[in-house]
């Protein structure tokens, strides 16, 4: 698929290669958030995941690419109270 057919707001499955190009594997990244994606790109090698695409950037200067927001299954829900919220303590 070519960046030009991609659409924001759509969800496509990606197929990460087990064996990533060179270029993109012997990357040294130059900040946080870089080590971070390249981190998160080496635990889906050999994988298949859903992406709803958030930005597309078709391109020069750099390679063709994509952000989004990769959906989860979990059943594992967290939801901080409030102070009001929040049952009073027994006394001991």
């Amino acid at each position: 698929m070519r960046a030009k057919d991609i659409r924001i707001g759509e969800t496509y499955m990606v197929c990460v290669p087990q064996r990533l190009p060179r270029d993109l594997r012997d990357r040294l990244p130059r900040d946080r958030e870089t080590f971070a994606a390249y981190m998160r790109l080496h635990l889906h090698r050999g994988k298949r995941f859903d992406l709803t695409v958030t930005s597309v950037d078709p391109g020069p200067p750099g390679r063709p690419s994509v952000d989004g927001v990769e959906t989860l299954k979990t059943s594992k829900v967290a939801l901080p109270l409030t102070s009001e919220q929040r049952p009073p303590r027994a006394a001991p």
